[in-house]
Parts: structure tokens; sequence; C-alpha cells
């Protein structure tokens, strides 16, 4: 079993590890599209399995504890190099990219075969996911914090694998510790035909839970970030 262990990778550059992470995790993003989409034989999977599972064992045991942050991530400038969503160290991260725009956020990208929901289309949940990504960036930018109290999105139409989407999300309104946000989901092909929409409700904790939230969270030497966590979300 892989232990745990808060100490940081010794006589190793950080970029250089950040720089190999990068290639490990495009290569098993290729992997995943490869195993979602192939019709190989048998002995192909079976192959393919002790290869993986052989590369895996290379990585070593040690864990990084939920509470220590990764070192390639920056939490004061919101980088988080390992998210679902856009975290280029995530196999199964798109990853999409966001640009600030006069209006809010946008971001473009496909989904390929690893966010099959309907045979040829993108899973609702998939969509949800990428929707909460998507206000929550928007929010962000636009200088506010906090974290999803609601969501609710509408689904007009299936979205299309392999197809290049339009996203698009902004501030609504603000009242306090709370935050509006509205998003849409287009196809770039077909700009002014909506495929869904969201509306949420980002709320920023009180103080009291914040602490219980984020108040252990630590760096790879074991020294606290508290302070860069407040500089990003809680000023």
């Amino acid at each position: 079993m892989p232990t745990s262990a808060p100490h940081p990778r010794e006589n190793d550059d950080l970029e250089r590890r950040r720089t190999a992470a990068l290639d490990l995790a495009d290569a098993l993003r290729r992997a995943n599209i490869v195993v979602t989409s192939v019709d190989a034989t048998a002995q192909q999977l079976a192959s393919a399995a002790v290869a993986v599972r052989g590369a895996i064992d290379g990585l070593g045991d040690v864990v990084r504890p939920l509470t220590e942050v990764s070192p390639f991530d920056d939490l004061a400038e919101g980088k988080r190099f390992f998210s679902p969503v856009i975290g280029a160290g995530n196999p199964m991260a798109p990853p999409l990219t966001f640009e600030t725009t006069p209006e809010g956020v946008e971001a473009r990208g496909a989904f390929d075969r690893r966010f099959e929901g309907p045979p040829g289309f993108v899973h609702g949940g998939i969509s949800a996911l990428i929707f909460d990504e998507l206000l929550g960036t928007a929010m962000a930018r636009a200088g506010r914090w906090g974290m999803t109290a609601q969501l609710t999105v509408d689904y007009r139409r299936a979205l299309p694998l392999d197809t290049e989407l339009t996203m698009k999300a902004a501030v609504s309104s603000t009242e306090g510790r709370k935050t509006w946000i509205e998003g849409s989901i287009a196809v770039s092909s077909q700009p002014d035909v909506v495929f869904a929409t969201a509306s949420a409700l980002f709320i920023q904790p009180r103080q009291a839970t914040r602490e219980q939230y984020f108040g252990s969270l630590v760096d790879a030497n074991g020294a606290s970030l508290t302070d860069d966590l407040t500089k990003r979300l809680m000023d």
C-alpha cells in the first residue's frame, strides 16, 4: 500500500518534476482516450494492462497527505495543477484554459470519449462539473470568492463529443458574502445556438468555517498555507 509522507522529494529540481509530471499526464490522457476509443484484441488489452501496472509500480509508494498542497500549485494565484477541469497535470482533465473578457470569462475546448454519456455525446454530469469551474472562475476574476451553494443546469441540447465548444460566464449580482453567476455553453461553429445554461450561487464561508475547512493546509515542507489561502480566498 502507498504510504503518506509529509516531506518533499529531496535533491530533485521542482521545475524538472513539473515538466516530467506534465509529460506523464499527457501520456496518461492519451492512454485514457485510446482505452475508451479503440477496438483492441484481448491480447493487446492484456499486454497494455501489464505495461501500465509496471509503470505505476515504478513511481514508488509515497502519497501526498490530503492536508498537503501540491508543490506544483500556487494558491495565491489560484493555480491547481491536478484540478479535474483545468489541471494540466491531471490525466482526466480536458484540460480547459480560461481568458478574461469584458463580460466575464470564456473558455474553448472539446470533450473526447473519456467524457461520454449517451453514445456520441457529453455526459450531463460533466457539463455540471464544467459549469461549476466556469462560473467559479468568473467569480474569482471579478474579485469575489465563495463556495458553491447552489448550481442549476438547464440542458437544452445534447453536447456532441469531439466538437469545439465555447463556454461563457459572468457575475450577474452580488450581496454581502453572496455572488450569483450565470453561464452558457454553445458549439463554437454555432455561437448563437445555446446548448446548455447554468446559474449558481456562491457564498463566502464565515471565518470559523474557513478555518475548519482550510486551517490545516500545509506545503511540502509542513509550513502553514493559511496566509497564501487568505491572500487568494479570504480577503
